[in-house]
């Protein structure tokens, strides 16, 4: 059975313009394409929302089944 998978992120206030760049360059660039490449995720995207870069950015992965979440764990490498 489909399922989407949903998370809001919110980043703190404290971080510098250069940290929250560089975790959306990651996103972007690494985590997405990472989540791509597990089978049976159909769609990864980010959306922000109001608040810009550092809040109310929503997550959205589509997937065959919820079970493709436990795949993407031992795939993905994390940035420090």
């Amino acid at each position: 059975m489909p399922t989407l998978y949903v998370r809001r992120v919110s980043l703190k206030d404290s971080l510098s313009d250069a940290e929250v760049a560089a975790y959306w360059k990651f996103f972007q660039e690494e985590f997405i394409p990472a989540v791509m490449k597990v089978p049976g995720i159909r769609s990864c995207k980010l959306y922000s929302g109001a608040g810009g870069l550092r809040a109310d950015t929503i997550g959205l992965i589509e997937m065959d089944d919820a079970g493709s979440t436990s795949a993407c764990s031992p795939t993905l490498e994390y940035a420090p």
